[in-house]
């Protein structure tokens, strides 16, 4: 029946995730249309923001935060938001695909560029094992984490 194959003893839609899809549209699907609708636009208001100011960090980022402050205003998060934002994080991998793609069709340029691309990777990643070492060295108290300052 037009590929309705079973895998397993599960059909493609319970290996999916299609069925639990289709609850979560039967359980709310207007409140769960609004909460999609609302994390787009948070990165759409991002993305304006960026643009209009020329700030140099992704628009995402700016629409994450102001989602973040949103929620923080409003003392949690709410249930279709969690749930939408939990499916779009069980999919994540497949937002991977096109950076992919972009990394082969500029194949030839990341070749070479190879030894600054390289050198920028190794020292940026050195320097954030350093900062993340200084920062909880700065939180710890005096270098102690709160077991050792119990068993004294």
């Amino acid at each position: 029946m037009l590929g309705l194959r079973k895998t397993n003893g599960k059909s493609w839609r319970a290996l999916y995730g299609a069925d639990s899809f289709a609850h979560m549209m039967r359980a709310g699907g207007i409140d769960l249309l609004f909460a999609l609708t609302l994390i787009f636009l948070c990165q759409l208001l991002g993305e304006s923001i960026v643009t209009l100011l020329d700030l140099p960090v992704p628009g995402p980022v700016v629409g994450m935060a102001l989602l973040f402050v949103g929620l923080s205003i409003k003392g949690g998060i709410p249930a279709d938001i969690a749930m939408v934002g939990d499916n779009l994080l069980k999919h994540l991998s497949l937002l991977f695909i096109p950076a992919g793609v972009g990394v082969m069709l500029h194949a030839e340029l990341l070749r070479t560029e190879l030894l600054p691309i390289s050198a920028a990777l190794l020292v940026s990643t050195l320097l954030a094992i350093a900062a993340t070492g200084l920062m909880m060295r700065w939180l710890m108290k005096d270098g102690k984490s709160d077991a050792q300052e119990t068993s004294q």
